[in-house]
C-alpha cells in the first residue's frame, strides 16, 4: 500500500526529513516528496513498521503539464482505461490515473473499477482535486485549515501534525455505539477531521472546499433477460471477472477466506478454478478448541464443520484451519493489536478472529488474501424483504407463494410474515409504536451503551433508528442502507490494513458486480421461499450440496463468552478508568455497563439467548472499546 500526503496552506514545510517519518506514521521502502509555493505531497511506498532513520525523499515525477498526481490501490479496469486513454497496454494504474484526471477531470473516476485513492495537484490553476473508489477500498481523510487543507490516507497521519487540531466528536462516537455513523457519512470521530464517502472526490482551490459524488448505488436500474438462466450466466460471467481481475500474477501464493457460507466459498472455488493447477491456500478460523459451544438454532458455532466439505472439490486447493489467539494484556497496550487512535474497535475481541490471517498470509509469502466481504450486497442477497414490497403492492398471490416456501423449510409462517412482510412495510413512526405496544423500547434502549440524554437527541435526528425510506421499494432501500454502512465502516476501519503484510481483496464488492445484482428482479433473490436464490443458482455444482443448501448462519467469534469472561476484571478495571472521564460519561450509560457486567451469565448457553447476547456484545463490549477509545485520546489510558 502506498500512503498519500497532501498539504496546501503556509506550514507546509513542517514534512521535511527530518520529520517524515512522524507526520506519516509509518516506515517505507520509498518517499517521493514535491513541494512549491504553498503545496506539500508526500508519497510513502513499501510495507509499514517502525523506523528510526527514514529513507531520504525523492523528487515525486511531475505530467507533461507540470501537475502532480499520488496514487494507491489498484485499477482492476486498466486494460480498458489505457485503450480509452490511447496508452500502451501494460500501463501502471498511477500514471493512468493522471492521464484521466489531466483529460477528464472530475468524470475520470466514474469510469474507474478498482480500490484506489488518488490526488492531483494542478499548478497552473491551484487547483488540488482528490477522489477515492466506490466501494470504500482506499481512503482518504482531510482536515481543513483557515489557510488549506490537508489529506492523507491515515487519519494518525493527520493526528501527527501540528496543523490539526485534537478533540473527539461526541456525536458520531454516540452512533458509533448503535453502528449508525454512517448516517454522516464524512464525518469521523475526530471534530476536525473529514473523510471522504466512497464513490466521492473534493475540489479544493482558492480556499474553497467542494465536494462531488460520481457514484452512489442505482436503483432505479432494471436488468431483465428472457430466460431464467441469462441471469445466472450473466452473473457467473461477472463473478468470473471480478475474481480474475483481483489475482495476483503467475503463480505468486494467494490466500483466501474460506467459511460454510455462499460468499467466502464463491470467492475460493471460482479463484481455485481459475488459477488451476496453481495452488490456492484457504484459511478458515475457528473457535478455541477446549471452549464448550452451546447449540444455538439457525447458528453456526464452527464453521470448519462446512468448510471442510469444499477443498476435496477442488484438487489445487490447499486448506488451513487456525484458532485464534487468546486477547492478553499486552494486546491493549500502546502498539498492541487493540490500541487504536483512529478510530475504535466495533467489538471488544473479535478483532483477534482474523489475528491468525496475516501471519498466516507471511509465511506462505503471499501477497493477495481474498476475502468473500460484501457478498450479502450483491451475489448473495437474501431477497426476504421483497415480501413486505409484495404486502404493500397487493401481490397476495406471490407472497402467499413465498410464505409457503419458507413453510416447507420448517419456518413459521405467522413470524415470517410478521418479520419480513408486515413490519418492514409499515412507516418507521408506525413501526415504533408497535414495539412500544409490545413493552419493547427503541433498539439504542435495548442493546447499546448510549448514553439516555445524547441518544434522545441523535433519535430526534432520526439518525439511530431503520434505514431512511429513499425509494418506493422497502427491499432496495435496505440494500442501500446496507452498502452505505459496510463501504462507510471499511473506511473507518481502514487503520488496520497498515499492519497486515498482505492487500486484502474483495471481488464480491466488484463495483461491475455490485450494479449488476442491483438492477435485477426481487425474484431472483427469493422465489417460493427460496432465499439467496441467485447465489445457489450460481454456486450449483461448484460447491457441496450440504454448503449449497446451507441456511444457517456461520457465527464469526463463537467462542465470545469465554473471551469476555476470563477478562471480566479487566473489564471492570476500564469501567473504572471510563468512570473519570467527563466525555466518557457523556457518551456512554456507564452505570449499564457496570450492571450487565456485575449480573454475568453462569455458563454460554445462558449467554446465547439472545436478549442476553446482544447487549452483552453491543452494550458491554462495544461501549468499552468507546470508552478505552475516549479514555487515550485524553491521556488517560495508555
Amino acid at each position: 500500500m502506498n500512503l498519500l500526503f497532501a498539504h496546501v496552506g503556509r506550514d507546509y514545510g513542517v514534512i521535511d526529513d527530518r520529520r517524515a517519518a512522524a507526520a506519516v506514521s509509518v516506515s517505507g521502502l520509498t518517499i517521493r516528496r514535491h513541494h512549491d509555493d504553498g503545496i506539500a505531497l508526500l508519497l510513502q511506498t513499501g510495507a509499514a513498521g517502525p523506523s528510526s532513520r527514514p529513507p531520504r525523499p525523492l523528487p515525486c515525477r511531475p505530467g507533461p503539464d507540470g501537475s502532480v498526481s499520488l496514487f494507491d490501490g489498484a485499477l482492476y479496469n486498466a486494460a480498458e482505461l489505457a485503450a480509452m486513454l490511447d496508452h500502451p497496454a501494460g500501463t501502471e494504474a498511477d500514471t493512468l490515473a493522471a492521464a484521466a484526471l489531466a483529460r477528464q477531470g472530475e468524470a475520470a473516476p466514474a469510469a474507474w473499477v478498482g480500490d484506489f485513492a488518488v490526488i492531483r495537484w494542478d499548478p497552473a490553476r491551484r487547483e488540488l482535486i482528490a477522489a477515492i473508489d466506490q466501494m470504500g477500498g482506499r481512503p482518504l481523510f482531510y482536515c481543513c485549515r483557515p489557510d488549506g487543507i490537508l489529506l492523507a490516507s491515515r487519519i494518525d497521519t493527520l493526528l501527527a501534525h501540528p496543523a490539526v487540531p485534537q478533540g473527539l466528536d461526541p456525536d458520531i462516537l454516540g452512533l458509533t455505539l448503535v453502528a449508525a455513523a454512517h448516517r454522516r457519512p464524512n464525518r469521523t470521530v475526530h471534530t476536525d477531521i473529514d473523510m471522504l464517502p466512497p464513490g466521492h472526490g473534493l475540489t479544493w482551490s482558492d480556499g474553497r472546499l467542494r465536494l462531488w459524488r460520481y457514484w452512489q448505488p442505482d436503483h432505479t436500474r432494471r436488468i431483465r433477460f428472457r430466460r431464467d438462466d441469462d441471469y445466472v450466466e450473466a452473473a457467473r460471467h461477472l463473478l468470473e471477472q471480478a475474481v480474475a481481475c483481483r489475482l495476483p500474477a503467475g503463480d505468486e501464493p494467494l490466500l483466501c477466506h474460506l467459511t460454510a457460507g455462499l460468499d467466502s466459498t464463491a470467492v475460493a472455488t471460482t479463484a481455485a478454478r481459475l488459477r488451476g493447477p496453481a495452488p490456492l491456500h484457504t484459511v478458515t478460523v475457528r473457535p478455541q478448541p477446549m471452549v464448550a459451544l452451546p447449540e444455538v438454532p439457525g447458528l453456526i458455532q464452527d464453521e470448519w464443520d462446512g468448510a471442510r466439505l469444499v477443498p476435496p472439490l477442488y484438487p489445487n486447493m490447499v486448506p488451513h484451519h487456525v484458532v485464534a489467539p487468546e486477547p492478553t494484556g499486552p494486546d491493549e497496550d500502546p502498539g498492541g493489536r487493540f490500541h487504536r487512535r483512529d478510530w475504535p474497535m466495533s467489538w471488544l475481541f473479535s478483532d483477534g478472529l482474523y489475528h491468525p490471517t496475516p501471519d498466516l498470509a507471511r509465511d506462505l509469502g503471499a501477497r493477495v488474501v481474498l476475502t468473500g466481504e460484501g457478498g450479502n450486497l450483491s451475489l448473495s442477497w437474501d431477497g426476504r424483504l421483497a415480501m413486505a414490497d409484495q404486502l404493500r403492492r397487493l401481490h397476495f398471490g406471490a407472497l402467499a407463494s413465498n410464505l409457503a416456501g419458507r413453510a416447507r423449510q420448517g419456518k413459521s409462517p405467522l413470524r415470517e410474515f410478521l418479520g419480513w412482510a408486515l413490519l418492514p412495510a409499515l412507516p418507521p413512526e408506525l413501526r415504533l409504536a408497535v414495539k412500544r405496544l409490545r413493552g419493547r423500547p427503541e433498539l439504542w434502549r435495548e442493546r447499546s451503551a448510549l448514553a439516555p440524554a445524547l441518544g434522545e437527541r441523535l433519535a430526534e435526528g432520526r439518525l439511530t433508528g431503520h434505514a431512511p425510506r429513499c425509494t418506493a421499494s422497502r427491499d432496495a432501500d435496505m440494500r442501500i442502507e446496507l452498502i452505505e454502512k459496510n463501504t462507510f465502516l471499511k473506511l473507518a476501519h481502514s487503520g488496520h490494513m497498515w499492519a497486515d503484510p498482505a492487500d486484502r481483496r474483495h471481488p464480491l464488492t466488484d463495483v461491475r458486480l455490485v450494479d449488476f445484482c442491483l438492477g435485477l428482479p426481487p425474484g431472483q433473490y427469493l422465489d417460493r421461499g427460496r432465499d439467496r436464490w441467485l447465489a445457489r443458482r450460481v454456486l450449483a455444482g461448484r460447491l457441496p450440496q450440504a454448503v449449497l443448501d446451507e441456511r444457517r448462519t456461520g457465527l464469526e467469534n463463537a467462542d465470545w463468552f469465554h473471551r469476555m469472561t476470563i477478562r471480566r476484571d479487566w473489564m471492570m478495571a476500564e469501567i473504572a478508568r471510563c468512570e473519570a472521564s467527563p466525555l466518557a460519561r457523556e457518551v456512554l450509560d456507564l452505570p449499564k455497563i457496570r450492571r450487565l457486567i456485575e449480573a454475568w451469565p453462569a455458563d454460554a448457553t445462558e449467554a446465547s439467548r439472545l436478549e442476553t447476547m446482544l447487549p452483552l456484545l453491543h452494550a458491554v463490549g462495544r461501549g468499552l472499546r468507546v470508552g478505552q477509545f475516549i479514555c487515550r485520546a485524553e491521556g488517560g489510558n495508555g
